[in-house]
């Protein structure tokens, strides 16, 4: 994923907060997260590129070293099903 990359924010009626996680709806498939997922998810503002995102959760997780890959890996998958799309 381009750090540069400004993820849109996911339509708020494809999204069901669970104590866990997140249900995201794409189409007639839901797709589950858990909670760092849901944290992830909720910094798509259209305004804050991957790299901000990844910067982010870095300063929420300073003791976990691979937060930057982990994050980079979950933009890959949501970019593999089709929930990741660029703002603008």
């Amino acid at each position: 994923m381009n750090a540069t990359f400004v993820p849109k924010p996911i339509d708020p009626a494809a999204i069901m907060e669970m104590e866990d996680g997140v249900i995201v709806t794409v189409g007639e498939t839901l797709h589950t997260f858990n909670t760092t997922g849901r944290e992830i998810i909720e910094l798509f503002d259209g305004v804050r590129t991957c790299g901000d995102i990844i910067f982010e959760m870095q300063q929420r997780y300073p003791d976990d070293e691979s937060v930057g890959s982990a994050v980079t890996a979950f933009f890959d998958e949501l970019e593999r099903l089709a929930i990741l799309n660029a703002a603008g």
